[in-house]
């Protein structure tokens, strides 16, 4: 069976080689596939977990009518554009606005902001990274922003909001998988060379320039904007207060001045964004570097290696230990995703080679970082 895959694998390797307006179709066929559920898992989680329509959640108000409600945090803050479009939309909530009464006013407005946020970010992408990078994040900020508004979490029957219900009262669980599902979709941006918009486009281009992981980057920039909101929502909105059961609760006035939630709101969140990162960093391989330590006797297998590898080496003669014959140590660094294909070449070439491979903390100096188009 797996010599079946492998032949019918080589032979769509050949076809594609060989039809290159095939090839690229069939390429950008799957970047739109990705890009468009990229924005659907981070729009999942953002109405389940992290800001659920949480009025019509029976469990907020089966708490409310015990008695048993206490303290809650109805929204975490998200991150990036879409964290600085809940802080707007909180501010525009303290002029208590008729038509932000509206669930689906409120995701609207929000979700405008969200679009607009990201135009100067996507003209900076255009210019300082490349068109496809900013085409395909484009995509993405649109998905995001159409998800939004009509993903359906109106009433108490809705998919998300049963989901959102059994998680609602739990906090710890809202923020592991608030941050699995935003991590996700911002991983299967960067597989593609795009990104989610907003904080992520900084952080690519960051990571590009100093050849980190990109979730360094971004959990920086996202801290900021979640502490912003977090601060906010202590006098706009995001929280409960402790009531007297049987009171008559305006929803849309629940709100009230809570300095200690909010600071649970900021060290909930920061979990959020620190799961959030080691999702990326674990998903997203590019910019990992590996170094490899080859042991050949043949004195042509480093440039059978560069054929195939856009990366430098350096050889050093040696000589074997218990035979006494001559031997290369050939050492180079790659990038994560790149080792099995070193590895390949090399076992190839040389059956008998023997390889080391370790992660590294970072690299400095010319490391080949291709062009992103």
């Amino acid at each position: 069976m797996s010599t079946r895959i492998k032949h019918l694998k080589k032979r769509i390797v050949n076809y594609m080689f060989d039809h290159p307006h095939q090839k690229s179709f069939c390429k950008h066929s799957v970047y739109v596939i990705l890009t468009i559920l990229s924005g659907l898992v981070f729009q999942i989680g953002f109405k389940c977990f992290i800001s659920p329509n949480f009025e019509v959640l029976p469990s907020y108000q089966s708490a409310i009518a015990n008695g048993t409600a206490n303290t809650a945090i109805v929204a975490l803050a998200s991150s990036g554009g879409s964290g600085i479009s809940q802080s707007l939309v909180r501010l525009f909530g303290l002029g208590g606005l008729e038509w932000l009464r509206s669930p689906l006013n409120r995701d609207i407005l929000q979700w405008v902001f969200y679009f607009a946020l990201n135009i100067p970010l996507l003209i900076f992408s255009f210019i300082k990274i490349g068109k496809g990078f900013t085409g395909y994040t484009l995509l993405n900020v649109i998905c995001v922003t159409v998800f939004g508004i009509v993903l359906p979490n109106a009433n108490e029957s809705d998919l998300i909001n049963k989901i959102a219900d059994f998680v609602f009262m739990q906090p710890v669980a809202r923020i592991l998988f608030a941050g699995l599902t935003s991590g996700i979709s911002s991983s299967l941006a960067y597989l593609i060379d795009a990104s989610a918009g907003g904080a992520d486009v900084v952080g690519f281009y960051m990571a590009e320039k100093k050849g980190k992981q990109v979730g360094i980057f971004s959990a920086t920039v996202n801290i900021i904007i979640s502490a912003c909101y977090c601060f906010i929502s202590s006098f706009s909105g995001g929280i409960i207060q402790s009531h007297i059961p049987g009171e008559t609760i305006d929803h849309t006035v629940l709100y009230s001045n809570s300095p200690s939630l909010a600071i649970i709101m900021f060290l909930y969140t920061a979990v959020y964004l620190v799961i959030c990162g080691l999702v990326v960093n674990i998903i997203n391989t590019y910019n990992k570097k590996y170094c490899i330590q080859i042991i050949t006797n043949k004195e042509n297998l480093s440039k059978v290696i560069l054929a195939n590898i856009p990366h430098g080496c350096t050889i050093i003669d040696g000589k074997g230990g218990y035979s006494g014959d001559t031997r290369y140590l050939i050492h180079m660094t790659v990038r994560k995703n790149e080792v099995k294909k070193v590895v390949n070449i090399c076992q190839t070439a040389d059956p008998t080679c023997f390889i080391n491979e370790f992660p590294l903390t970072n690299v400095y100096g010319k490391f080949f970082r291709r062009t992103i188009k």
